[in-house]
């Protein structure tokens, strides 16, 4: 591009340089005009966009500590009520599957609260195929997901 600068008359180049705006002009030069530049800069300084540097440092305020029992009940305040009544019932037709195959195959059912991501991964693989609604009837696949996931 410079050699195709070069080539222009000095003429051109003056009415080049008095028709284009001053980006323009950079996009032609390739060249910034140190007053264009300081110009900018002066014209978007930090204080316009109210970055003024912290004069002195503020102090924090946080919230009394709180015991365990008013996190446990700031914990199950969060969670909306459908999702835990969702989730009841999830953990009940499990329990229920626990002590069918634990009635009707003898098999030893580790609680819910203590049962290994492992052992957990093959049990709900076990209950998806086993579980039924209370009519018999297989349940939907995007009920079955449901239960899965409230499960865990």
């Amino acid at each position: 591009m410079d050699s195709f600068l070069d080539s222009l008359s000095p003429e051109i180049m003056d009415l080049l340089n008095e028709k284009t705006s001053d980006s323009e002009q950079t996009l032609v030069t390739g060249q910034v005009d140190p007053a264009i530049q300081q110009e900018q800069l002066t014209e978007h300084s930090v204080h316009d966009y109210n970055l003024e540097p912290p004069t002195k440092r503020q102090k924090r305020t946080f919230a009394p500590r709180k015991n365990e029992d008013e996190v446990m009940k700031a914990k199950l305040s969060a969670i909306p009520s459908k999702t835990m009544a969702d989730t009841k019932y999830c953990v009940n037709v499990w329990q229920q599957w626990c002590a069918h195959i634990s009635t009707e195959y003898g098999e030893e059912v580790t609680p819910l609260k203590e049962i290994s991501t492992q052992e957990l991964s093959t049990k709900l693989c076990l209950f998806v195929f086993e579980v039924r609604k209370q009519n018999g009837e297989e349940f939907p696949p995007n009920l079955l997901l449901h239960l899965e996931a409230g499960i865990q």
